[in-house]
């Protein structure tokens, strides 16, 4: 692509030329950066607004050097103006010029906001952040359907406000799903809050969106809980009526439906849907031995354990799976992460589950893994909180972590907090795609905060 000086030369050229009022109107005002520029593109269109034809070359110089406050200002616009007269745009489309315009004034508006940003976040001005934030994904969302509805972040800063993983309004982190490759994700928070369900979420997006494949250790779900947990999300479809077998039809067409896309590929979303419609009748295993002798599977696939490991033979599975099978996201969903030998979870202790969070640390950049690791919260006791030494380390020891609580009391995690750091890395990742659309929010975190907090 052109340089941005070059492109919004090539555009005055352009409209010269070409004297179409279609590429007039569909040029705006600010895909000119260049100030001058912008002014030859407002005459030429005011021109044509009073007249209903477009000025000739003569005629623009005349009314450049009319408005032009002294002649070396003058002299140098005529100059720039017979540079552009000049100008070979052979085989320049309007599509292509107006696709580079566009461009470039997304550029220039991501990097504007980018910078106001990052000073907002230097000052940790909390409410300006939220709002420089919040006008970041404003300037760069096309898609309405994944704007923000809620009232302007900065105002709301502190109190509750709905909080949509797949729609943050923080574009880096919705592209990403919320991980950053290579880098360790500890969702940590109380029982019964959602953290499998939300690791499981990072690991569908990455199964889906990502190269490489996704392996999901559990002890305490078996194959069948994990697999409807994962299917309840992307479809759309309550968990426990496909755990107690009692979906209505409708329900079971659509369960079935998300789950060949899952195995297939959104891609072939459009043909698998009519596939499931032509064969709803037929039994399950039957349907998909013929779904896969339609359709070929995705290369990339989605490997579910649900054997107890201790951190030894975990670990040395991890290894075999990222070097031969191609795994690059795992989920591990055990309360802790226990030593060899250990019978009882809960006696390990934080020190330990701390450790072996460094050693998936160093796992995860060997090779360029993310690893998820929902934790359980020990309550602790009052002035000796193992939250707080747990909290403190690992945020210096894995790239984002989200700690998520749901009671309005507990005051020393927040609800939500995404640490400082992890926003400037989230704003250097391009070119992912978004969340996908069948996830829903789960609904602990419909009633969460959003606070940003640097340890």
């Amino acid at each position: 692509m052109p340089g941005n000086h070059h492109v919004e030369c090539n555009a005055i050229k352009k409209l010269m030329e070409e004297k179409g009022p279609e590429l007039l109107v569909a040029v705006s005002p600010e895909y000119f950066g260049n100030a001058e520029l912008r002014k030859m593109f407002l005459i030429i269109r005011k021109f044509y607004v009073d007249n209903g034809t477009f000025m000739g070359w003569d005629v623009l110089r005349s009314a450049i050097a009319d408005k032009c406050t002294s002649a070396d200002k003058a002299k140098f616009i005529l100059s720039l103006l017979a540079q552009i007269q000049e100008r070979d745009i052979e085989g320049l489309t309007s599509e292509l010029l107006l696709n580079d315009l566009r461009n470039y004034h997304k550029f220039r508006l991501v990097l504007t906001k980018t910078e106001q940003l990052i000073e907002a976040v230097e000052s940790k001005d909390i409410d300006n952040t939220l709002g420089r934030l919040k006008e970041l994904h404003d300037s760069v969302f096309v898609n309405a359907e994944y704007r923000l509805e809620e009232a302007d972040m900065a105002a709301s800063a502190g109190k509750t406000v709905k909080f949509d993983f797949r729609t943050t309004g923080v574009k880096p982190i919705d592209m990403r799903g919320g991980l950053i490759r290579g880098g360790l994700t500890i969702i940590a928070a109380p029982a019964k809050m959602g953290k499998s369900t939300l690791a499981g979420m990072f690991g569908v997006h990455h199964y889906l969106h990502e190269v490489g494949s996704v392996a999901y250790f559990s002890y305490e779900m078996g194959m069948s809980e994990v697999r409807a947990r994962i299917l309840s999300n992307f479809a759309d479809v309550d968990l426990g009526a496909i755990m107690s077998d009692t979906l209505s039809p409708l329900e079971a067409l659509k369960l079935r439906t998300y789950e060949a896309i899952f195995y297939c590929g959104e891609g072939e979303g459009k043909a698998v849907i009519r596939f499931c419609k032509e064969h709803q009748g037929l039994p399950k295993e039957l349907f998909f031995e013929k779904l896969f002798q339609t359709f070929p599977q995705r290369q990339n696939k989605f490997y579910i354990f649900d054997e107890r490991l201790d951190w030894d033979d975990l670990f040395i599975k991890m290894n075999l799976l990222a070097t031969t099978k191609g795994v690059t996201t795992f989920i591990v969903d055990y309360p802790f992460l226990v030593p060899r030998g250990r019978a009882d979870a809960q006696l390990a202790s934080w020190e330990y589950n701390l450790l072996q969070s460094k050693n998936l640390k160093t796992f995860s950049h060997k090779y360029g893994a993310n690893v998820i690791t929902p934790a359980q919260l020990d309550q602790g006791k009052k002035g000796d909180d193992p939250r707080l030494r747990f909290v403190s380390n690992a945020i210096n020891d894995c790239d984002l972590a989200l700690f998520l609580t749901e009671s309005e009391e507990d005051k020393t995690l927040g609800t939500v907090t995404v640490t400082f750091k992890a926003i400037r890395n989230f704003l250097t990742i391009k070119g992912a795609p978004s969340f996908p659309e069948p996830f829903k929010l789960i609904k602990e975190l419909n009633k969460s905060r959003f606070v940003y907090q640097e340890f």
